[in-house]
């Protein structure tokens, strides 16, 4: 069976002009053999400034690395399975690239960061699995001081005429440092930097995009991939610091696109489904107008099945006959993720997944207060609190027969003069308007 979530949605390498900037892994000493299984190795055909990079695999289908690496590249292939170059066992052509909207390869550096889509979903196992990334709870840690984990295939800068990649995956160690003393030698840095010292050697050239880690309960998390560093007086990646994309400052973009099930701690998320990358997946309904808030549904397919248990359900869907229900007067919950409304700059999701009862309300009523309320919405009311910035998509429940249905999805709210969306009724999309459109594109039985 497969598995289908209904969403709202809103409509839904470069030169550097500074010095000698190089990326390298120098004074560093060989990998276990399975020891980082997440790491990639990107090969480069057609650009003689980068023909090897690092990455991160962050799904079975996804490769995370830096935009300059691959920007204009369209031959790409993920090597995987092994920290010996020379015993990969996975070839992977790459069919997308995805840089991030705000990659800039001026002398500011900002961005530096790409998501290659795989022809195929790499097998994991002992030697080859999804890196750990940091948790929203890590958004706001500076990491200063924290001791850091590099590794690539870079050279190593013991000779000259070193080829890329070498054959043993490198491993350094260096601590992290603070962005204030990382500025010193380094200009333009920005708040989306992290640097590591270049104390015990660094990175070097065919170590962009590959992972910068801490341990955290016994396991390391990639909290930054390589960017870029400068050549010290004492060799590749001695004696001045390597600059790193943090993560946490990009979690909002690296999880665009992916569905997190079974968690209402944002902390403990039992499973996370990319979905497809075919545009033709996400289905938007045909009449959606964003001017008029009007059919604002729309379907994602995942790219596989979630699996069902404990923490995993399927929505309860209503029947045919329940369309001319109003549900007008009748008690309702939404649970979302959403800004709690409490404080300024709140990062989202929140970790705890939070529920408010409201009231169902008559469309007339609602629509005093929100033009363009149709049949399509219904509406709802309540004094303690509702859905925020970040709520949009989720699910509008009520007990219905004495089940709980699932009878909306939150769309469009206002802020109150008491708070986020207090003193003023939300507006949600209505199921029961939309079930032969949800049968049509899903493989959904709608009942009668």
């Amino acid at each position: 069976m497969k598995i289908i979530l209904f969403l709202l949605c809103a409509a839904l390498s470069g030169t550097w002009a500074i010095d000698s900037i190089q990326g390298r892994i120098t004074g560093g000493s060989d990998a276990g053999p399975n020891e980082f299984p997440f790491t990639a190795a990107i090969l480069i055909s057609g650009d003689e400034a980068h023909t090897f990079c690092a990455g991160i695999l962050v799904t079975p289908r996804h490769v995370l690395t830096s935009a300059n690496c691959v920007i204009r590249q369209t031959m790409l292939t993920v090597m995987l399975g092994s920290s010996d170059i020379t015993r990969m066992n996975q070839f992977i052509p790459v069919t997308n690239v995805r840089i991030h909207w705000n990659h800039s390869t001026t002398v500011i550096s900002r961005g530096d960061l790409a998501i290659l889509t795989l022809a195929r979903n790499a097998n994991l196992g002992e030697t080859v699995a999804v890196a750990q990334l940091p948790r929203w709870s890590d958004v706001g840690n500076t990491f200063n001081g924290f001791g850091a984990t590099l590794v690539g295939w870079g050279l190593s800068g013991h000779r000259e005429d070193e080829s890329i990649p070498l054959q043993h995956l490198q491993i350094v160690r260096n601590p992290i440092i603070s962005n204030f003393a990382c500025g010193l030698p380094h200009r333009f840095l920005q708040d989306e930097h992290i640097c590591s010292s270049g104390d015990n050697g660094g990175p070097c050239d065919g170590d962009e995009g590959g992972p910068v880690m801490i341990t955290e309960d016994g396991e390391p998390t990639v909290i930054a991939i390589h960017s870029f560093h400068f050549d010290g007086i004492g060799g590749c990646g001695r004696g001045r610091s390597s600059v790193h994309t943090r993560l946490t400052d990009h979690l909002d973009w690296t999880n665009t696109l992916t569905v997190v099930v079974g968690a209402s701690d944002m902390t403990r998320i039992v499973e996370v489904i990319p979905v497809l990358n075919i545009p033709i997946h996400i289905i938007i309904h045909p009449n959606y107008s964003s001017f008029f808030n009007r059919d604002d549904i729309a379907i994602v397919q995942l790219s596989r099945p979630a699996v069902l248990g404990e923490y995993v359900q399927v929505a309860r869907l209503p029947r045919r006959y329940h369309a001319t229900f109003t549900f007008t007067g009748w008690n309702s919950t939404i649970a979302g993720w959403g800004s709690s409304g409490n404080r300024d700059n709140e990062p989202l999701p929140q970790q705890h997944l939070h529920f408010a009862h409201g009231e169902v309300i008559s469309n007339f009523v609602c629509g005093l207060s929100h033009s363009f309320v149709r049949e399509g919405h219904i509406c709802t009311a309540t004094d303690e609190g509702g859905p925020c910035d970040g709520d949009e998509g989720s699910p509008i429940y009520a007990q219905v027969d004495g089940q709980t249905m699932l009878i909306a999805v939150h769309s469009f709210h206002y802020s109150g003069i008491r708070g986020c969306d207090r003193g003023r009724s939300a507006v949600n999309t209505r199921v029961t308007e939309y079930l032969d459109w949800i049968g049509q594109n899903t493989d959904v039985e709608i009942l009668n």
